[in-house]
């Protein structure tokens, strides 16, 4: 049907053909790495929530957004990860400055 319909229309509209790449970040992770990919993400995840519901929603966010076709080796998402964990570090230094 998709060489017809391209032959119609004289290659106009490009169809790819697929493939068997994983293209999610976090089906990757568990794919490659199995159980231990599985656990690692559970600890990644668990390692930047500090307890409050804001960060939960957005960890959720994040994860929904990470099953999309987003590869393992795109900068923005540990950047984000690494930002979160810089700036709760910053919050726990102010308080214990304040003590």
């Amino acid at each position: 049907m998709r060489l017809t319909l391209n032959e119609y229309y004289g290659g106009i509209f490009w169809y790819s053909t697929g493939s068997n790449k994983i293209m999610s970040w976090l089906g990757d992770w568990s794919y490659q790495l199995g159980v231990f990919g599985i656990l690692m993400l559970v600890v990644l995840f668990k390692s930047l929530y500090n307890g409050s519901l804001t960060r939960l929603l957005e960890l959720v966010v994040l994860a929904v957004f990470l099953l999309a076709a987003i590869p393992v080796g795109f900068p923005l998402v540990p950047a984000l990860m690494a930002l979160w964990v810089y700036k709760d570090n910053c919050k726990r230094r102010t308080v214990y400055q304040n003590i």
